[in-house]
């Protein structure tokens, strides 16, 4: 098989990249502290590049023509999109596959149900480190895994973001909550 197209340059950073708030967030920190050529997205589907088109990028399919593979509970999501994320940061030599759910999303189970969110948090920190340690048994290599903005709530990582100039674009995200 032809190896994947990521070029010669070395990410620093592989972020899953959801076209949410939280990772846009984490996008816009990591590309000012290391640079744009240093971080590399995880994409679902094809569609085109609302906020980041500058930006190396691996896109997993989620649709298939003919079938309908709905998992409602969102469990799959995140083991499909942290197992390519390791994948691409074994295969470029990054540092760390960072994560930019923060807070409650990371932590609370919702007290009520509301629109497509689920009690299960798959940024949840105990959930993150064992399927690290399964990747990084896998790959043969340790797979760090960052969630540096684990403790803060979604206001505080806007305010960082307000204030170092970084909101261009948010409003082009697409959170699962806003949807109905």
């Amino acid at each position: 098989q032809t190896p994947l197209p990521f070029g010669q340059s070395r990410a620093a950073q592989v972020i899953p990249y959801s076209d949410g708030l939280d990772s846009f967030a984490q996008v816009k920190l990591s590309v000012q502290e290391h640079g744009r050529d240093a971080v590399l997205l995880v994409r679902a589907g094809l569609a085109k590049d609302k906020v980041f088109p500058h930006l190396m990028s691996l896109r997993v399919l989620r649709q298939f023509q003919g079938i309908r593979l709905r998992e409602v509970s969102y469990r799959t999501r995140p083991l499909i999109f942290f197992t390519f994320s390791a994948i691409a940061a074994h295969l470029v030599g990054a540092d760390a596959v960072v994560i930019g759910e923060n807070g409650q999303g990371s932590f609370g189970a919702a007290c009520l149900p509301f629109a497509d969110e689920w009690w299960f948090r798959s940024t949840h920190p105990a959930f993150v480190v064992k399927w690290a340690n399964v990747l990084s048994r896998i790959l043969g290599k340790v797979i760090r895994f960052e969630q540096p903005n684990l403790w803060k709530t979604k206001g505080q990582v806007l305010t960082e973001l307000r204030d170092k100039n970084l909101t261009d674009g948010w409003d082009a995200t697409s959170s699962c909550s806003t949807r109905p």
